[in-house]
């Protein structure tokens, strides 16, 4: 048999616990660095991904207060149209042509873009008022 020299130290019963603990040493130190570049690329990958998630939660916020504005002026304007609706049916039923009705409706006419929410609402009731009381007569 031939014999060939390697740097594995010779096992003996009297040493086989000294030499487990060598052992266990010389694996742990040629791993460890290993472990050591895994978790410095999965701490950096972490931190890049937190910096995306922050990139689109501003993102997502930014989109959804420009969304409820648009939400806020469609319903602005949803309101205006059915004024202005309601004012035609106003005009083709020739209850505008009463005196402080047709002033009234011209001035409305005039600012109907810059009403407040409030003074919108309020308009919109009173034309449906008005015309209501004006089909329940006929």
């Amino acid at each position: 048999m031939k014999m060939i020299e390697t740097a594995i130290p010779d096992v003996t019963e009297t040493n086989l616990d000294e030499a487990k603990l060598n052992l266990s040493e010389n694996i742990i130190s040629n791993v460890y660095p290993l472990f050591d570049d895994i978790i410095e690329s999965r701490l950096q990958n972490t931190d890049k991904l937190e910096e995306e998630l922050k990139i689109v939660r501003k993102e997502v916020v930014d989109k959804k207060d420009e969304l409820e504005h648009l939400m806020k002026e469609h319903k602005r304007k949803q309101k205006v149209s059915k004024l202005l609706h309601r004012l035609e049916k106003l005009i083709k039923s020739g209850l505008i042509y009463d005196g402080s009705l047709k002033n009234e409706t011209i001035v409305v006419l005039k600012v109907v873009d810059t009403l407040d929410e409030k003074r919108l609402d309020m308009q919109l009731e009173q034309s449906l008022n008005i015309l209501s009381k004006r089909f329940a007569n006929s």
